[in-house]
């Protein structure tokens, strides 16, 4: 393995906080979420700067993922929210209510993450406050959730991270149970 010690050469004065998130695009840049402001730093994959922009608050930055169109989508878990974002910085739109915690439908508990089928849909583990793994359509409606408190099958002590498999499995990093648990995109368990 090799260090790149000199990756990224950042501006001066552009710091990282905390780095909860890292995703790459189809031209190879890199988008850094971290926490301190520009909590979205862009870089090439030699580690020259692109660009970089604010987001309301850094300090609950968790997971960045891609969309099927590219699009950034950035979770909050300290306000509750998500946030999509084009890959140039413009805001899009927001899930859930900033600095309201809820369980229903376009609600979320301390969101952690989300993954995305090739058609749009998205599931997001709402894992610090809620225990649960809610399912949207492509333009953001609620479609259903599964999972609650515990360490059965099913359950979840801290759905933390989500990802979708080629063949449309869900896997789910349970953190605090110490298991990734795999669903299919209707929520029926299938392993641990």
């Amino acid at each position: 393995m090799v260090v790149e010690r000199d990756w990224p050469q950042k501006p001066e004065g552009l710091e990282w906080g905390a780095v909860p998130g890292i995703a790459v695009d189809g031209q190879d840049q890199v988008y850094v979420f971290n926490r301190n402001q520009p909590a979205i730093q862009v870089y090439r994959a030699d580690g020259s700067w692109v660009r970089s922009w604010d987001v309301p608050n850094p300090s609950g930055a968790h997971h960045v993922r891609r969309d099927p169109w590219g699009n950034l989508w950035l979770t909050d878990y300290r306000d509750h929210v998500i946030h999509q974002y084009s890959p140039n910085g413009e805001l899009l739109r927001t899930l859930g209510e900033a600095g309201e915690a809820g369980d229903g439908g376009g609600r979320f508990g301390g969101p952690t993450d989300k993954a995305f089928l090739p058609d749009g849909r998205f599931f997001v583990a709402d894992g610090y406050g809620n225990r649960r793994v809610a399912a949207f359509d492509a333009q953001g409606r609620f479609l259903r959730q599964w999972g609650d408190a515990g360490d059965a099958p099913g359950q979840f002590a801290l759905p933390h991270a989500i990802v979708i498999d080629s063949t449309r499995r869900i896997y789910v990093a349970d953190r605090n149970n110490a298991r990734i648990q795999i669903f299919d995109t209707s929520g029926t368990l299938l392993d641990v």
